[in-house]
């Protein structure tokens, strides 16, 4: 559901640390920055865990790597 009021006037950005095992799956999810706003923090952490890898093509792994992702929330896009 689509609730604009709750995150009205919050922007920011997230970054996120995870692992990446050479299965491509994404674990060990971490909070590295937050963006002052736990709604949005919540939204960036759930962004990743949906994720379907399964769709992009990902170079072989030879073992796990450890990556960040950066989130940024603007308004008036």
């Amino acid at each position: 559901a689509n609730q604009p009021s709750l995150y009205q006037n919050h922007h920011g950005y997230v970054v996120i640390g995870f692992i990446l095992t050479p299965k491509h799956l994404i674990k060990n999810f971490k909070l590295l920055h937050s963006s002052g706003y736990s709604q949005l923090d919540t939204v960036a952490m759930r962004l990743l865990k949906n994720l379907d890898l399964s769709k992009i093509k990902i170079p072989p792994l030879a073992e796990s790597i450890k990556l960040q992702l950066p989130v940024k929330f603007e308004q008036g896009l």
